[in-house]
């Protein structure tokens, strides 16, 4: 009966966020928003839906709900934490790259081009004041953010960012694990 209930509720959220895009919830209690959350997600791949889910356990309600994401704000380190339906177009994101965070840095201009080497792993946000990264989990968002803050700040070099990042997500999945991928090493906004 539950699943025929969110269904419905589905089916509302979905016409009620078509018109806007989204939806603010603020007169609902934490139930209804919860079945709200569960009802946007229900029709979401299997892949953004477990995370979305593990996210709503992990932090709580999501401060917005749209259609085609879930948005956390100021959680732990990040100043952002979206879980996409799908992943995000234009963001260098990859088919499985679904949880985008963000961490607030101020990108000094010239090293900019330097995150190239990353391969549209992160973005450049809000003229130069935030980094965002998509990836298929927390852990390698870390990773993708860690490496940036060296390159911005001089301390790795272009050439050698995609290659660590590599090592550091094969020896992840051998089980073991690394500083890069435990918690941002620098300080957001820095």
């Amino acid at each position: 009966m539950k699943n025929g209930r969110l269904m419905a509720l589905a089916a509302a959220a979905l016409a009620a966020l078509a018109g806007s895009g989204c939806v603010t919830v603020p007169k609902q209690t934490d139930a209804e928003r919860r079945e709200l959350a569960e009802a946007v997600i229900l029709p979401w791949p299997d892949q953004s839906r477990l995370l979305a889910m593990r996210l709503v356990e992990e932090h709580g309600l999501p401060d917005r709900i749209e259609l085609d994401r879930l948005l956390w704000t100021g959680v732990r380190e990040w100043r952002d934490t979206a879980v996409w339906r799908e992943a995000p177009r234009g963001h260098g994101c990859l088919a499985d790259d679904v949880l985008e965070q963000s961490a607030d840095y101020r990108v000094p201009a010239q090293r900019a081009p330097d995150l190239a080497s990353l391969e549209g792993r992160v973005s450049i946000l809000r003229d130069g004041r935030v980094l965002s990264s998509c990836a298929p989990d927390e852990e390698l968002n870390r990773l993708a953010l860690n490496l940036a803050d060296e390159l911005l700040r001089g301390a790795r070099e272009p050439g050698t960012a995609r290659l660590f990042y590599e090592r550091v997500r094969g020896l992840r999945t051998a089980g073991k694990s690394s500083a890069y991928l435990e918690r941002l090493l620098f300080a957001p906004g820095r």
